[in-house]
């Protein structure tokens, strides 16, 4: 566990810092960091102390693990993690990955219903009731609110020519 928990922390600290350089200290990339009066924060105030304060918690993680691991050394005692623990990863992963690749042709309402319904029979081991209903309900609901409320357009796929009746 130390030696993952030290590279994330590495890798977020190191992240952060070049966040910091690109938009505050290169040239080509720097943006203003300030707060200018009567607007608000120019534009790259928001990506500048938000990578400042990621770095700052970056090292509140690091330094103390890089010193007990300097102390102790790094021999690991149990594995990052458990078979089951991989599975269970593994059993959202996947199918979040598959939809992503289908989102073009399946649209984000159709392929955020079965997701849902997969994720909540597969994985939370509910009833086929309640799996259906909630992805149904979530897709109804995002549908109303972002192509009626809102009128903003979402991903349709195939079923767009069905939905745009109720346009």
């Amino acid at each position: 566990m130390k030696k993952a928990e030290i590279f994330m922390a590495s890798f977020w600290a190191a992240l952060s810092a070049a966040i910091i350089l690109e938009v505050h200290y290169i040239p080509y990339t720097k943006q203003p960091i300030g707060w200018e009066k009567g607007l608000g924060p120019q534009a790259g105030w928001f990506p500048f102390w938000l990578a400042v304060i990621m770095l700052i918690c970056s090292l509140i993680v690091l330094i103390p693990k890089v010193i007990r691991a300097i102390k102790d050394g790094l021999a690991e005692e149990k594995a990052f993690i458990s078979v089951e623990g991989f599975q269970a990863i593994m059993r959202a992963l996947i199918p979040m990955i598959v939809y992503v690749v289908t989102l073009p042709w399946l649209g984000f309402y159709l392929g955020s219903t079965l997701y849902l319904i997969y994720y909540i029979r597969a994985v939370g081991k509910h009833s086929w009731t309640l799996s259906l209903l909630t992805g149904s309900i979530f897709s109804v609901s995002v549908f109303l609110i972002f192509e009626k409320a809102l009128k903003l357009t979402l991903a349709k796929g195939f079923i767009e020519p069905i939905l745009n009746q109720f346009l």
